[in-house]
């Protein structure tokens, strides 16, 4: 019989039947700095079962913990290890010798730097490297290893959609979601939440938070390709409502609450370019310094809304109301042209052409 206690903080009695599990992790701020990946009590177990013995643990809160470890006294060949899972190899569930092939190349996204920038944050550099790895033939990838720096990164390179820990020092995955779904520059990316919590209540708190999935430990690399897949593909279907949205006012809405917020977004930054059509000053610099962001920020973000850059977007609103006026007979092209803020006729009629297949002139007959 081993017994090994300490005088540390003890754990919760509704941990206590769980700490053996592989990747559970005590769920403690005060712990987080230290924490590990959650399969070292769980290999003690299973090396204590396979030699015929038994581990139990004993805590109080504030106190500390008693580990009692018993162990039969037996020849050395009279055990074998059972046939249920060889040790030494990886939990499957956890990290594969190597990354599955998936084919989830997502329509309408073309390669290279065109591919989606995934953000992932996870203070387990082996589990960081392993994801970032698998998932780099598809997307580009920053990362970070804390909560705090991953605010940080999403806020300075505004990326298509995050992979992030719950259980992390000084930022966790929850407060992460919260502060970044408030923010205007960073409310519409996706947020995936990865971590052993599993409990309804913690599911809940999650998808409160504003989490859009939510993955458990030990994870399956397919489901979570599979889970980024499927909400790169809800935003694409919000591309196209936003901007269908943007000429013709409310459209069918979509069952997201979030979309409320980046149509109310869209429609300030439009009602901004209507009121000031025939200023000089109208450029994405202006349209930067309206909306309050960076140059990068506002463009990663209508472009995730709309699929448009940012001087396409003034383009669009233009040339948007460019139809409305036309299509009164009041105006011929060189007016409407002025009026929307071209100070060249050629220049607008190219424009016109190319976002709607065909002349202005046309509206005029």
């Amino acid at each position: 019989m081993l017994r090994i206690a300490d005088t540390g903080i003890g754990i919760a009695a509704d941990e206590l039947t769980q700490i053996f599990e592989r990747f559970h992790q005590v769920d403690s701020s005060s712990t987080r700095a230290y924490a590990g990946t959650g399969i070292g009590l769980a290999l003690v177990k299973e090396l204590t079962e396979w030699l015929g013995g038994t581990i139990t643990v004993d805590s109080v809160l504030g106190q500390g913990s008693t580990f009692t470890l018993s162990l039969p006294l037996s020849p050395s060949g009279a055990t074998q290890m059972p046939a249920k899972e060889p040790m030494g190899q990886p939990a499957p569930a956890l990290l594969q010798p190597k990354p599955v092939e998936v084919a989830v190349a997502v329509d309408g996204l073309s390669e290279d730097l065109n591919r989606p920038l995934l953000l992932i944050v996870e203070d387990n550099e082996d589990l960081r490297t392993y994801m970032s790895d698998a998932l780099s033939a598809q997307y580009q990838i920053i990362t970070a290893e804390n909560g705090r720096l991953g605010l940080k990164q999403a806020l300075e390179k505004v990326p298509d959609l995050i992979v992030s820990d719950v259980m992390m020092a000084e930022l966790d995955g929850y407060e992460l979601v919260e502060r970044l779904k408030a923010d205007e520059r960073t409310s519409h990316i996706p947020i995936v939440l990865l971590t052993a919590k599993s409990s309804y209540a913690s599911r809940i708190q999650g998808f409160g938070a504003g989490a859009d999935e939510y993955v458990e430990k030990p994870f399956s690399l397919v489901e979570l390709i599979l889970r980024i897949k499927n909400c790169l593909r809800t935003r694409m279907q919000w591309q196209r409502h936003l901007t269908a949205g943007l000429q013709k006012g409310p459209v069918e809405p979509l069952a997201h609450p979030q979309l409320d917020r980046e149509e109310q977004f869209l429609a300030r930054l439009r009602a901004i370019i209507l009121n000031h059509l025939t200023d000089e000053a109208v450029d994405v610099d202006w349209l930067v310094e309206q909306a309050g962001m960076s140059r990068t920020q506002l463009h990663r973000k209508i472009t995730a809304l709309t699929g448009m850059s940012t001087s396409r977007f003034i383009n669009k609103v233009r040339l948007e109301k460019a139809v409305d006026l036309l299509q009164t007979g009041e105006l011929n092209v060189a007016q409407v042209a002025q009026r929307v803020g071209y100070s060249s006729q050629s220049y607008f009629t190219k424009m016109f052409q190319e976002q709607y297949g065909y002349s202005p002139i046309r509206l005029r007959v």
